[in-house]
């Protein structure tokens, strides 16, 4: 997926400053979102529009920074793949990331149209109403929200395979794959 950066010396190829940055922002806000969507229901009343609205707001800002991250992908390119790895675990990383990505791209999407299938808009940190992407329907609206329930599970253990696979390279088979996520 996307180009190959050229590296002289593949061992120390590391991520560009901008995908880095758009990683760790990414995982910030993905433990903001969870952290918010498991806790809202257990909020005072009052408290509960603000949290849903700011857990909107970050799922939002999520997809913007995979689309962002994705055309940086495609026109900057990614480090190669250690050479050293068997071909099942090259094919497995490749796959992880495309579903990854997809994971990230439909949640916020499934998101938006629940909110946009309920009677209540989505204001961007307060500051901006979005657009209803379709219209009011309540059984639709539950359909979107067990969808939405579903892809979080996914991203969950994606995310968590993701994050297991960086430690393998580290402490097990110490190859740079982490460190080139970490620092440049």
């Amino acid at each position: 997926m996307g180009r190959t950066m050229v590296m002289k010396d593949a061992l120390h190829a590391s991520y560009s400053a901008f995908s880095r940055w758009v990683h760790w922002l990414t995982l910030a806000l993905f433990v903001a979102l969870f952290a918010l969507a498991w806790s809202i229901d257990d909020l005072p009343a009052i408290l509960r529009n603000p949290a849903t609205q700011l857990h909107e707001s970050f799922g939002i800002t999520v997809l913007a920074l995979t689309i962002l991250r994705l055309i940086w992908r495609f026109a900057a390119g990614v480090p190669p793949v250690p050479a050293a790895l068997p071909a099942w675990q090259k094919l497995g990383a490749h796959v992880s990331h495309l579903v990854l990505y997809l994971l990230l791209l439909a949640q916020p999407i499934v998101g938006w149209l629940w909110s946009s299938a309920g009677t209540r808009p989505i204001n961007f940190f307060f500051l901006v109403q979005l657009p209803w992407l379709i219209g009011p329907d309540k059984q639709f609206r539950r359909s979107l929200g067990h969808l939405h329930g579903l892809i979080g599970n996914l991203l969950l253990v994606v995310i968590g395979l993701h994050a297991a696979a960086a430690l393998y390279h580290h402490f097990i088979r110490k190859d740079r794959v982490l460190v080139g996520m970490l620092r440049g």
